[in-house]
């Protein structure tokens, strides 16, 4: 929903060079899956018994994935604990 709201608004927009408009769907599409791989990785840790320190220290040991990244899953994580992502 949010990406064909972005997609009718903004990409095709009169008033942004193409190139611009382009680069910024990419941007948003860019972030949305970072958030769902966030929340996907956060599921399957909890399908899998793991404790918040053992996500984290699992999380440690990829150096190529951000810091953000890393806040973003264990955000997500402690939201499926919570039951705010099912």
């Amino acid at each position: 929903m949010l990406i064909r709201f972005f997609v009718q608004n903004y990409f095709f927009s009169p008033y942004l060079p193409s190139f611009l408009a382009k680069k910024c769907f990419l941007l948003c599409l860019y972030k949305i899956c970072n958030r769902l791989g966030a929340e996907l990785d956060g599921i399957i840790a909890h399908i899998y018994g793991l404790s918040e320190a053992e996500f984290a220290y699992i999380l440690s040991t990829f150096p190529i994935v951000s810091q953000a990244q890393r806040v973003a899953t264990q955000n997500a994580y402690r939201d499926v604990i919570h039951h705010l992502i099912r």
